[in-house]
């Protein structure tokens, strides 16, 4: 059959016919075709329907899978928040930082907050210990928090490749 339609086919390609409208001459295989009434319907209209309301169906459904997983995204994080405060020093968790801007560096200071740094607008940065006893570390404290004061800081960005070379921007 299948040679059949390309004979059929091919034949079209010797017939001639000229555009009622313009008088161009062209194969009657290069004809697009088109019909000023509607034609009957077949299998194949109801199937394209059908297939193009389950596609509709299938765009409402995830529109609402996605609403559905920000909402249960959302929550989540708050829950985690919670939790996460929970796991904080009392003293920590009052200071209402968001748990997420806040990171552990241990010495010579404790922490250094990040504030604002999970909503993507980091609003200023601090640095926090609790007082100590241990003289060595308390010297270590106040010569950063003169350091600061005087402002005897710098930003470098240092960059290390996979094989260990260490390179300053």
């Amino acid at each position: 059959m299948g040679d059949a339609v390309l004979d059929i086919f091919n034949h079209f390609r010797t017939i001639l016919c000229m555009c009622p409208e313009c008088s161009h001459i062209m194969r009657l295989s290069d004809l697009h075709l088109r019909s000023r009434g509607r034609a009957p319907r077949t299998w194949l209209d109801s199937y394209e329907a059908k297939a193009e309301k389950l596609e509709e169906e299938q765009d409402k459904f995830d529109e609402e899978k996605r609403a559905l997983q920000e909402q249960a995204r959302d929550e989540g994080q708050r829950m985690a928040r919670r939790r996460v405060k929970k796991t904080m020093s009392k003293e920590l968790a009052k200071l209402r930082f968001d748990p997420y801007d806040i990171k552990p560096i241990l010495h010579p200071v404790d922490f250094a907050i990040f504030n604002g740094m999970h909503e993507d607008a980091v609003r200023n940065i601090l640095l926090m210990s609790k007082r100590t006893a241990n003289p060595h570390l308390a010297r270590l404290h106040k010569d950063v928090e003169n350091a600061i004061k005087s402002k005897s800081y710098d930003w470098k960005t240092v960059r290390v490749s996979q094989d260990g070379n260490v390179g300053f921007e």
